[in-house]
Order: structure tokens, then C-alpha cells, then sequence
């Protein structure tokens, strides 16, 4: 059952699928889940199956290093735990592709896999914003995966001369019949993996 936990923790970290959310909620909202090694993770609940969540870091390195990470799209399998394939399909501009991203799901749920319009913008003060919102319809289905059909998140990227403060946000869905109390159970875990994760790579 552990194993099961930890496979299911590692699956949602690339495969949640995001409902639509507002930049104007207030911290009150959030409630402090778990707090380490310089990582804080909120959690709040809105009503739907599952809840939302809120991850924040300072990473010591500057913007254009963090983004570059997160941009290379092609290289997300070598660095994302869980992440068996992630390319992009299509580039429109510098500012505007879909990806495609296929997600290892521990036994017995399938693996997930997920098309994503992403546009990328730079506001005058340096802030960079990744958004991403679901393209289930983009390619066929493909045989062996259940397609995430709802995703709308953002990172959010914020300059401080050699740092970077990291915010990544979002509400997951399991794309799937997994019980949403199970689901749930590694809600804080995917968003401190991943920053953890990103920590480790960019302040080397």
C-alpha cells in the first residue's frame, strides 16, 4: 500500500489536470499544510472533488535560468519524477505551443496523458507567467492512457536580482476513477516534490 501511495504521488505531479483559477484570491483563503527546507505548501478546498493547491520557493537563481527549465519542454522526462514522455507538438510563436505529455500512474490505474495549449508571457516588471489549459481534442486518444481532460494551471516566475520566487498553483483532477480521498492524500506532496526538485537542479 505504500508503494501504491508513493506511485499515485508521483503519477498526479505531472498529470493533474487544473481547474480555472483567479489571481485575486487572498492568502486568507490558503491554509498552511506543510512548510520545509524553505518550500511552503497551501491547501484550501472550493467545493470540488479535489483540493487546490498552492506551492511557494525562493530558488537561488535568476529568472531567465528558472524559466529555462521550465521552457525546455523535450527535457521533462529526464527531470520530472513520473514523467515518461512529455514534446512538443506544435510551436505557433515564442510565446504560444501545445505539448503533450504522457504520465507513469502506479498499478492498477492507467497511465494518464495530457495536451496542453501553453502561453508563455514577460510583464514589465520581469514577471514571467506560464499558463496552461487542456487540449484533450488536439491528437486522437492513444491506446493504454486515459487523456486528462480538464487542466488550467500557472507558474509563476518572479525576479529578485539572483533569485527567483517560484509560485505553482493549481486544483487537480484525477482524469480518472480514483477515489478523491486517495487523490487527495498527495495533494502537498506534488507540489514540494516538484519545487524540491527544481531547487536542487537550478541552485547548483
Amino acid at each position: 500500500m505504500k508503494q501504491f501511495f508513493l506511485g499515485l504521488q508521483i503519477y498526479l505531479l505531472v498529470s493533474v489536470g487544473f481547474v480555472a483559477m483567479s489571481f485575486t484570491h487572498t492568502r486568507a483563503d490558503w491554509q498552511l499544510a506543510k512548510d520545509k527546507n524553505g518550500i511552503k505548501v497551501f491547501t484550501r478546498s472550493t467545493g470540488g472533488e479535489m483540493k487546490e493547491f498552492r506551492g511557494e520557493t525562493t530558488i537561488n537563481a535568476p529568472v531567465d535560468k528558472v524559466f529555462e527549465l521550465l521552457n525546455n519542454f523535450d527535457n521533462y522526462a529526464s527531470w520530472m519524477p513520473g514523467c515518461i514522455e512529455n514534446k512538443v507538438l506544435k510551436r505557433i510563436s515564442d510565446t504560444e505551443l501545445y505539448q503533450y505529455n504522457v504520465t507513469d500512474a502506479p498499478w492498477p490505474v492507467s497511465d494518464r496523458d495530457s495536451v496542453m495549449k501553453t502561453k508563455i508571457s514577460k510583464q514589465s516588471t520581469g514577471v514571467i507567467l506560464i499558463e496552461l489549459s487542456a487540449a484533450p481534442d488536439y491528437i486522437p486518444a492513444k491506446k493504454g492512457c486515459v487523456r486528462v481532460p480538464t487542466y488550467k494551471g500557472y507558474w509563476k516566475l518572479t525576479p529578485g536580482g539572483n533569485t527567483t520566487q517560484v509560485i505553482y498553483e493549481g486544483k487537480p483532477s484525477t482524469g480518472g476513477s480514483i477515489p478523491a480521498w486517495l487523490a487527495n492524500s498527495s495533494v502537498v506532496d506534488v507540489p514540494f516534490n516538484t519545487l524540491s526538485k527544481m531547487k536542487t537542479l537550478l541552485s547548483k
